[in-house]
């Protein structure tokens, strides 16, 4: 993401966040300034920003291209249908999930590699998290 694109991802973050600088916006995400920095650094501030409004409910179409939902724009409510329907019609056949997952990962490749970054986190914040220096 060119440092352009992250300044904006950034300041519609802190709208969302109604907060008034990045240092806010580190606390109400839960990371420190010195992460934040090294986030940066590293170009993966934004995928804390996606983890961040996912878990807040936040329109990652605002978030990430500056558009207001529009009415025809897939919603929550579309995600909790396909949930539904997917688990009405894999009652007593799996396969139907199992084939959906497929077909969502073959048409969405970097859906498997966000999946992968963000399982690699899940991974290391773990291992950081149960290490204990004596």
């Amino acid at each position: 993401m060119s440092e352009t694109n992250l300044d904006r991802l950034i300041g519609r973050a802190m709208k969302l966040a109604k907060v008034n600088n990045e240092a806010q916006l580190c606390k109400k995400m839960g990371i420190t300034q010195t992460g934040w920095g090294g986030r940066k650094r590293r170009h993966t501030a934004h995928e804390l920003i996606f983890d961040w409004a996912v878990n807040n409910n936040y329109d990652l179409n605002y978030l990430f291209y500056g558009e207001k939902k529009e009415k025809g724009d897939i919603g929550d409510k579309t995600l909790l249908e396909i949930q539904e329907w997917l688990n009405e019609s894999g009652r007593g056949n799996n396969d139907m999930k199992i084939w959906f997952k497929v077909q969502f990962e073959n048409k969405f490749p970097e859906f498997v590699e966000w999946k992968k970054r963000k399982d690699e986190r899940q991974e290391q914040h773990n291992i950081t998290g149960k290490s204990k220096i004596a």
